[in-house]
């Protein structure tokens, strides 16, 4: 898929991930990389063990000849939508299987908002990053299983050769990410506020006020965002 994975936590009954949209660079694939893509994603031949097997170059040529299909698997591959069913229905499957039961194991369909510019990105993946701990199912990020937090401290460990970087209190956001926080205009001393409830706040967007009304003003066919009265508590 042309979507970078930024950011991710999974919990017991939901998951969240922070993503990344790149029609752009989709675009710019030749059309045997968009066949070779498509075909990891959904292989059309597997081994006797059931493993799927590397396509053969008259594979992916009879792709790339079906003109209307392959235009469409280009506009899939930048697809949110088909990106999170490629991400879910595995999951479902496996959950159904483990349980031997069928039906429907999602609740309902994703809900997703838009990321509009670099303040509401870092106060998003502090949500995301802190969720186990705000839970209270971890008291550090460094015990936050199934996320990507615990991936970089452990990456970051492995080349510090062993050394512990210090976790703080739950909750808390460390005070080494003040910069961070100034620089890209978030309120650091409302910030513990802004993770807490970033998901109740804003719904369909996230981001400064300036940004909220540039997007509303773009033709997207909103005029409001729920979370306009939160902005100054959140961004500064």
């Amino acid at each position: 898929f042309g979507i970078d994975v930024c950011g991710y936590t999974v919990m017991s009954n939901h998951l969240h991930v922070v993503l990344r949209i790149r029609p752009d660079l989709v675009q710019d694939w030749s059309d045997e990389e968009v066949a070779a893509r498509w075909w990891m994603v959904f292989p059309q031949r597997f081994d006797t063990k059931g493993f799927p097997v590397e396509p053969e170059p008259e594979d992916l040529q009879a792709m790339i000849h079906n003109t209307a299909k392959q235009a469409e698997r280009r506009k899939r591959l930048a697809s949110l939508s088909w990106f999170m069913r490629c991400l879910c229905e595995p999951i479902a499957r496996r959950a159904n299987r483990e349980d031997e039961c069928t039906g429907r194991f999602w609740e309902g369909r994703f809900r997703s908002q838009a990321l509009l510019d670099d303040a509401a990105i870092l106060a998003c993946s502090v949500y995301v990053d802190l969720n186990p701990v705000r839970a209270g199912v971890a008291k550090t990020s460094e015990e936050s299983e199934y996320t990507s937090a615990r991936d970089r401290i452990e990456s970051w460990q492995s080349r510090q050769r062993g050394e512990r970087p210090t976790g703080g209190k739950r909750g808390a956001i460390p005070s080494e990410l003040a910069p961070s926080f100034e620089r890209l205009q978030v309120n650091g001393d409302n910030c513990g506020e802004t993770v807490r409830n970033f998901g109740v706040w804003f719904k369909r967007a996230a981001g400064r006020a300036v940004s909220l009304a540039a997007d509303a003003a773009s033709g997207n066919g909103r005029q409001w965002f729920q979370g306009m009265a939160h902005l100054q508590s959140a961004f500064t």
